[in-house]
């Protein structure tokens, strides 16, 4: 039944894709065919994976030797990862598919990134496989940076299949970067082309500088009640949460983090418990919960630093 499906996939795909093998046309050259809309197939290995216009696909990270013959048994020439984590390319090499890594976070797309991915788009051989860690939110939105940068999409097109997709309203920033992305030939061909295989990826101390900032806004969204502080109206307390949570998420998968003493990924998981508890009740308007929610995860946070960061026995 799989490989019917994957069969199945492959001529959707392809008739989609017009058995393009070439680089993408460069913007103002006439785009591939639009199909109807974008449609949702089944690979083994791969979750929520879409076929989207002129030979690109969207899902979540690639599990397996399995999910990578389904992928080439699709065509697929290139695989851009936008995930945190280290990319298989030795797995990916064995199906003659080309690794790419341009790691995003779930606030928005940098311009810089945003041009870099619709380069790879352009440039390198389709059909394009475009991944995130479960395919909802950072996929989506690189897939659509890149269809609204070669103007295979409108940016009503694009935003409206990220919701298909499963790309969640509260991360906010990546509609709004890909709403806005705009970009000409000349600014594609400037974007690095190096299309590195394994990319330097946050490590811990960025990823905790990051969490002192969203730390900071937070300290202002409680001072004015869990809400926008009148002077900071840019501050969103719920999205503010959102990205610590996700931070913490994102750490424990971190091959480093993986390597640390068992403690510190135990205060790594309470942390992430404590965000995502203080995000539902920041988000529900529970002030009581919410001051609650944060002082567990404050206490999880110097809990940590006196075990780790402060001693340097820890570091």
């Amino acid at each position: 039944m799989r490989r019917l499906c994957v069969i199945l996939a492959a001529v959707l795909l392809l008739g989609w894709a017009g058995c393009r093998e070439t680089p993408a046309p460069r913007q103002g050259e006439a785009p591939a065919p639009r199909p109807s809309g974008p449609a949702k197939i089944q690979v083994p290995g791969c979750e929520n994976v879409w076929a989207l216009q002129g030979g690109l696909i969207s899902g979540g990270e690639p599990r397996g030797e399995a999910a990578y013959r389904a992928l080439a048994a699709l065509g697929v020439k290139t695989i851009l990862s936008v995930d945190g984590a280290r990319p298989d390319a030795e797995a990916a090499r064995k199906f003659g598919i080309r690794y790419v890594h341009l790691p995003i976070g779930y606030d928005g797309i940098k311009r810089d990134r945003g041009l870099e991915i619709a380069r790879v788009a352009r440039d390198l051989p389709r059909p394009l496989y475009v991944h995130c860690h479960h395919g909802k939110h950072r996929g989506p939105a690189a897939a659509a940076t890149a269809l609204v940068a070669l103007g295979e999409a409108t940016c009503d097109e694009a935003a409206s299949w990220m919701k298909k997709a499963g790309t969640s309203q509260d991360y906010w920033g990546l509609y709004a970067d890909v709403k806005a992305f705009r970009a000409t030939a000349q600014e594609i061909d400037a974007a690095d082309g190096s299309f590195p295989e394994a990319n330097v990826v946050a490590g811990l101390t960025k990823a905790m500088t990051e969490i002192d900032l969203r730390w900071e806004n937070l300290a202002l969204a409680r001072e004015a009640g869990w809400a926008a502080p009148p002077d900071h109206p840019d501050i969103d307390p719920a999205h503010e949460v959102l990205q610590v949570r996700e931070l913490f998420r994102e750490l424990a998968r971190d091959q480093a983090v993986q390597k640390r003493p068992e403690d510190f990924r135990v205060l790594l998981s309470e942390a992430e418990q404590s965000a995502a508890d203080l995000e539902t009740t920041v988000r529900s308007r529970d002030q009581a919960g919410a001051d609650a929610a944060r002082t567990r995860l404050d206490d999880t946070c110097k809990r940590c630093h006196q075990a780790y960061r402060n001693s340097p026995s820890g570091r």
